[in-house]
């Protein structure tokens, strides 16, 4: 085979609309500050997109290194999850945040546990985590409690507390 025979060549082209994510979360953000009726709804919105721009980026930079390790003929497949970084692949948000970092740098940089960035991006996760995986609780009651009672001798009254909704607890700091 010649150096100019396409078989010969593997390339790897990384695409990246993480910034475009990220754009969305800023007028969502922006929007709300100008709707104030739908204030709560779309800070809301706006954390979640921001939280997936962030994962978009981390993603693409995790199937990035995958693509470039099959470029270069390291494995077989460009599938991220046939690469070194397979196990990456399947942590959590937060695990892939934190230890990209070290990735990237060969263990020579990582985040400082306790830094106000490392800590703003925790709080960016548990908030994006509140908001889409919103879990509704039965409500649960055995024999005498406090939240039934008999009413009028043959009616029964249950009381169930109703928690705030998560996409009506953003604010803006």
């Amino acid at each position: 085979m010649s150096n100019s025979d396409p078989k010969r060549f593997r390339i790897a082209v990384q695409l990246d609309s993480s910034s475009e994510t990220l754009a969305i979360a800023e007028r969502l953000e922006q929007l709300a500050q100008r709707r104030p009726d739908l204030r709560d709804e779309l800070l809301a919105a706006a954390v979640v997109a921001a939280a997936t721009a962030l994962a978009q980026g981390v993603d693409v930079r995790l199937s990035g290194l995958a693509a470039q390790e099959w470029a270069e003929g390291g494995v077989d497949s460009p599938d991220p999850r046939e690469s070194s970084i397979a196990e990456m692949m399947n942590l959590s948000l937060r695990q892939r945040v934190v230890r990209l970092p070290q990735i990237l740098s060969h263990n020579r940089v990582r985040f400082k546990e306790g830094h106000e960035v490392t800590q703003a991006l925790c709080r960016l996760i548990d908030r994006r985590n509140r908001l889409v995986h919103v879990t509704d609780e039965p409500h649960v009651v055995r024999g005498d409690h406090e939240s039934v009672r008999l009413a009028n001798g043959h009616r029964l009254e249950v009381s169930v507390p109703i928690p705030s909704h998560p996409w009506h607890s953003v604010v803006r700091r």
